[in-house]
Formats: C-alpha cells, structure tokens, sequence
C-alpha cells in the first residue's frame, strides 16, 4: 500500500499500471473506461490518496464523508478513470448532482461552475 500512496504522491501513475499488490494477489487495474460505472475499491483509495479530502472549493471534508464523483458523467460518455474521478462530500456531491454547481475539467485540473461561474478547485 505504501508503495502506491508514494506513487499517487510522485503522480507518476501509468493508467496500465496495477495497484495493491500487498492485499490482492491479483492485480486490478486503475483505469476501468466505459467498462464499468461503479468505481472499483482500488480507484477509491487512489482516489483518497491523491485529492486527500473533498476538492470543492473552501471544502476540506474528510475522506471517510464523501463519495468519487466523475466528472463527465458515465450516462454522458464519462470513463470510470482517474483522470475523470475526484472527492467530493455528500454535500458538495449532491448539489453538484442536483443542478447547483457543475464539474469540468479533468481530476489534475477540475474546475467548478457555480452559480456566477466562479470556482477552481484546489
């Protein structure tokens, strides 16, 4: 587990690359693409490790009160891979489903839209 926190650290992930060696003996990969569009146990804790905490602006949410958002929705051709997976607190994750502020961008570079159009996430 060490050895993929430090790897999320470097951010010198290659989507191919497989994860958590130490718990499974076999390898599950991180990038899952249309294939599926619930995120895998795996890309939660790359996940967790790399955001640390809800990435809405001014949030800082623990990881254990929020969920992996995609930020292009799987229904609109969304891919379940990191690049499209960031933290959000339920909160910030329902407004966000509910019409309140909106996603763009990508996990490394996610920008919020809220209602005057405001918002880098951190």
């Amino acid at each position: 587990m060490s050895a993929l926190r430090s790897l999320l650290a470097q951010r010198s992930i290659d989507p191919r690359t497989l994860s958590d060696r130490e718990v499974h003996e076999e390898l599950e990969p991180l990038d899952v693409g249309r294939a599926s569009r619930t995120v895998t146990a795996p890309q939660r804790r790359a996940v967790v490790v790399r955001d640390r905490h809800c990435r809405f602006p001014g949030c800082d949410r623990p990881p254990g009160w929020g969920d992996v958002h995609h930020i292009v929705h799987w229904l609109d051709q969304g891919r379940t891979d990191l690049d499209n997976l960031i933290l959000l607190c339920r909160r910030h994750h329902t407004l966000v489903h509910e019409g309140g502020s909106g996603l763009s961008g990508t996990a490394r570079r996610p920008v919020s839209a809220r209602g005057d159009g405001s918002g880098r996430i951190s």
